[in-house]
């Protein structure tokens, strides 16, 4: 794969939105159902990709959905969670290997032929204002990923030391942890 090869492509979907902006509770939710492939192909086949056959586009998410829940209380204080998920998008992955004078060779599936683990993120905050009374200032406490889901970016592969089974896969996971933070704002 050292050269560029060009395609064509396609895609597809839909948007549902709504908000919701007065009442105790306020927010809004969104949800996306899209498609998008990918054709590379040639006449005589031998610059082709997956065949000359259709496959998702690295960029193939088909579903979205997102969720943002804001309340404000009595004094001056709200809080907030924002929800996430997004589905796997698509991966290209090590299906076999076979010996070839002594090296392992990977056989590698059809282009974009798997999905890594589907995106599940929930974010909460506390903010209380007017801290102090001649500034217009707040005090945010917020936790990312408030589960801690190891949510998968990309997936990688490592060689065996014995170099004489099929590589064993690993996820990247940009942050996999629940993050905490403490932010003091104010205007002047």
């Amino acid at each position: 794969e050292t050269e560029l090869l060009s395609g064509i492509g396609r895609a597809y979907g839909g948007e549902l939105y709504l908000r919701r902006l007065k009442g105790k509770w306020t927010g809004w939710i969104s949800y996306t159902y899209s498609q998008t492939y990918v054709k590379v192909s040639s006449r005589d086949g031998a610059e082709s990709i997956n065949n000359g056959e259709w496959y998702p586009s690295n960029y193939n998410k088909p579903h979205t959905f997102n969720l943002v829940l804001d309340r404000k209380l009595r004094n001056r204080g709200a809080f907030s969670f924002v929800f996430t998920y997004n589905s796997g998008r698509p991966l290209t992955a090590i299906e076999s290997s076979y010996i070839v004078g002594g090296t392992v060779v990977p056989l590698y599936s059809d282009r974009n032929k798997y999905t890594i683990p589907n995106y599940f993120r929930l974010d909460f905050s506390f903010t209380i204002g007017s801290i102090l009374k001649k500034l217009d200032d707040s005090l945010v406490f917020s936790v990312y990923n408030l589960f801690g889901r190891d949510n998968a970016y990309s997936v990688f592969y490592q060689r065996p030391a014995n170099n004489y089974f099929i590589p064993k896969p690993y996820k990247l996971s940009v942050l996999g942890a629940a993050l905490p933070s403490l932010t003091y704002n104010f205007k002047f």
